[in-house]
């Protein structure tokens, strides 16, 4: 008796997603590396956020934590570069309490802290104020364009 071919590699899939004439068996391998790769990104974004926690679950009311995103935000409040001055750090809900140069309080979880890459140190590459307006402009552009459709 024969056993089913066991797939290896990569290659070995690739070939035989290339070779199936199954549709409803390529759609099943299709989903399941969907999911699988989402899955693995999840992990992998959870494992970055546990790290950002740890690097400033120390902070102190007073400290600054600079942005160091990659890219420019579209309309974002802060972009690389900018200081955010701590308010308060919650261990227990795993918050991080801040205020903007203009006087906003925002809060984080080990996801957002994450996500904007918030760091004690400056970054080397602070965005420009060209990039700065056009990113505000555009996010401008965006905003106006969500409404107009909002208001359909």
């Amino acid at each position: 008796m024969q056993g089913k071919k066991r797939y290896e590699t990569v290659e070995d899939v690739l070939g035989w997603i290339a070779h199936s004439q199954d549709i409803r068996a390529v759609a099943e391998v299709e989903v399941a590396a969907r999911d699988r790769r989402r899955l693995l990104q999840k992990r992998e974004f959870d494992a970055e956020a546990a790290e950002a926690w740890d690097r400033v679950k120390g902070a102190k009311k007073g400290d600054t934590l600079y942005c160091h995103m990659r890219g420019v935000s579209l309309g974002g409040p802060w972009q690389r570069g900018d200081a955010l001055i701590v308010d308060a750090v919650q261990p227990r809900k795993k918050l991080l309490w801040v205020s903007t140069a203009r006087g906003e309080v925002w809060y984080f979880n080990p996801h957002g802290i994450a996500r904007d890459d918030l760091r004690f140190e400056p970054p080397a590459d602070a965005i420009t104020p060209r990039e700065r307006e056009f990113a505000d402009k555009a996010g401008q552009i965006v905003a106006e364009a969500l409404s107009a459709e909002s208001a359909r």
